[in-house]
């Protein structure tokens, strides 16, 4: 907390006003797991791998001449992180990849971030013996190819469509290739999406993950999920909060009451604190205002005896 002090004296009257609270706009950096995450495999349509610790993105070998495509789901707790009055400056998602194929030469790809339309349930399958990293069949409320919530809420086409399920374009890609962490670094369009998730938390379904090559054998990776806790993704976060002026704008002295004027934002709320002695004692609250308008030149006032002093701190949460 930074804190001002300034001082007036009239008469017998020693005033001395402590103004505490951020006083100028700073930045802010917070970095978040994910709350959900989840992929739409195809070669299995009905099953969920909410609980695999890998996330299949892209065109598995191709069997029969079929590729068969995974995408991978990711959410974040973005409103329940940061103060709803921020604005964010940067985002970064870090992904790691686990796995690539092994017994062919793997092909390397754009992979892209869409910002999902509608909600889905990430579920808890894992794979079941003999059938790795295939998850199990869904049960209810759980997403799947097939399904946003199985087994009854289907997503507009199999394996989620833009632009009923997800937006038409990126909001950020990468270029994978082998195992390693890739950064989709921060974009207009990624600050976008998390800024109006935090403004309409109601909106945040997350981010679908796909290779643009997707129908091309051999572009799957295997992405570690946050049930891998030493390798999940994480999103870092940059965000700026708004200028708070606290400070008394005026302090006026009519008689045995005191006058202290400042600005106030509508709908925020403002304690304004006394104490006899500087150093020493408790704050005692002089009053608790939530103005529902904005004004310049707030008053608040403050009848005083013959005392020597009196202290008064402005704040705000």
């Amino acid at each position: 907390m930074t804190s001002f002090y300034c001082a007036r004296r009239k008469s017998f009257l020693s005033l001395v006003v402590i103004l505490a609270g951020a006083s100028h706009c700073y930045p802010d950096t917070i970095t978040l797991p994910p709350i959900a995450d989840t992929a739409l495999f195809q070669y299995q349509p009905n099953n969920n791998l909410g609980g695999e610790l890998t996330i299949p993105v892209g065109g598995n070998s191709a069997t029969d001449g079929i590729t068969n495509v995974s995408r991978g789901l990711i959410k974040f707790a973005i409103a329940d992180s940061i103060p709803s009055a921020a604005t964010i400056t940067s985002v970064k998602l870090m992904v790691t990849v686990v796995q690539v194929p092994v017994k062919q030469t793997p092909v390397d790809s754009v992979f892209e971030l869409r910002r999902m339309l509608r909600d889905w349930g990430e579920g808890s399958k894992r794979n079941v013996a003999g059938r790795p990293l295939e998850g199990a069949p869904a049960a209810t409320g759980e997403a799947t190819w097939n399904a946003r919530f199985y087994p009854d809420v289907s997503w507009s086409a199999p394996g989620a469509a833009a632009p009923v399920d997800f937006i038409n374009s990126s909001s950020a890609t990468n270029f994978i290739r082998g195992t390693n962490t890739y950064a989709f670094d921060s974009t207009s369009t990624l600050i976008a999406d998390v800024q109006g998730w935090l403004n309409n938390p109601a909106s945040n379904f997350g981010w679908l993950l796909r290779s643009e090559m997707e129908t091309t054998p051999l572009s799957n990776r295997r992405f570690a999920s946050r049930e891998d806790t030493n390798n999940a993704p994480r999103l870092v976060i940059d965000f700026s909060l708004p200028t708070a002026n606290f400070k008394f704008n005026k302090i006026e002295r009519s008689g045995g009451t005191i006058n202290l004027f400042f600005a106030v934002e509508a709908s925020r709320s403002y304690t304004v604190e006394s104490r006899k002695e500087l150093g020493m004692g408790f704050w005692q609250t002089l009053t608790n205002v939530v103005p529902p308008v904005a004004l310049s030149n707030y008053v608040v006032s403050d009848t005083f005896s013959a005392v020597t002093n009196r202290f008064y701190r402005l704040r705000s949460p």
